[in-house]
Formats: structure tokens, sequence, C-alpha cells
């Protein structure tokens, strides 16, 4: 029997406007007049293990059997996955991951059930989580979500301050 999936999904939708100030000497660069760029660049960032390790850090996940799989009981084909693995690797059995390892295989299962849409022709960037809770599925997006928001406040707020910097000299 296949346990229940839930998916979460979200929209971002960008905003090319950019603001200049042609006395600063490019300190804010204009945007070329394809947007296209920017939404796949910006779609590319929203999968990006350093933002999907800000997430897993920031849920715990490493905690959650879901996506440590050495939390669960592995299924036979799984068994047999790992099995094949180490004879190739010629890694001894019984071995568990080092803490670099075991993230680096939480990161890569929220990148897995994580999906990236847009359609190359508007500003829109679709976002879907699959979990096996609902409340779990929304809370990756939601995490996902806001520590990018955090992360585009700060450039936001490092671009202005040099500007602020560069005006007062």
């Amino acid at each position: 029997r296949t346990p229940p999936t839930y998916v979460a999904s979200s929209m971002v939708v960008l905003d090319t406007q950019r603001f200049a100030i042609p006395e600063l000497q490019g300190a804010m660069s204009e945007s070329s007049s394809d947007p296209m760029p920017w939404v796949r660049t910006e779609a590319v960032v929203l999968t990006s293990p350093a933002l999907l390790d800000s997430v897993v850090e920031e849920l715990g996940l490493e905690r959650v059997p879901a996506f440590n799989p050495l939390l669960r009981e592995p299924a036979l084909l799984d068994t047999l996955r790992e099995a094949m693995r180490r004879l190739v690797t010629g890694e001894a059995p019984g071995g568990l991951p080092d803490a670099a390892r075991l993230r680096q295989i939480v990161i890569g299962e929220v990148w897995r059930r994580l999906a990236v849409t847009h359609d190359n022709r508007t500003l829109s960037i679709g976002l879907h989580f699959a979990a096996p809770d609902p409340a779990l599925a929304a809370g990756v997006l939601n995490s996902l979500m806001r520590t990018r928001i955090d992360q585009l406040a700060e450039s936001r707020a490092r671009t202005n301050r040099e500007a602020g910097a560069s005006l007062t000299r």
C-alpha cells in the first residue's frame, strides 16, 4: 500500500521594475528588456543546495524520517540498492554516513520532492512540494519562501547601504 502524499503549492511573481540613480555610475544596474533570464535564474536559485540547506536547518529535517533514511525501515529495493552501491564502491557494510554526508542526503531528498516550474512567458514561478504530511509540505515551502525573501531583502539593504555611502562621498 502506498502512503498518502500531500503537495503544497505556491507561486512567486517577480517584479522587474528597477530604480536607478545615474549619479551612482552603475551602483544600481538597469535590467535588460528581456526578463526571462532573470526568471530562469530565480527558478534555479530556489532549488540551490545553499537555500535548501537553510530550510533543512530551520525545520530540523534531519530528524524527520521522510527525509532521513536512517530513521525509517528500508524497503527491500532500498536495501538491495545500498548493497549494490557498497559492492561497487568497496565500502564496508554497516557503516553510517558521517554528518556532512547525511546532511547532503537530506538536502537531496528535499530537492527531489521540490518541483519548480515556469512557462517562459510570464514572470511567475510555481513551487510544489510533496510530503507525507500536509503541514510538513506547507512548512517546507513557507520556510523556503521566507528564507529567499530574507536573502533578497538583505541583498537590497546591502545595495542601499553601498549606494548611500557612495552618495555621502
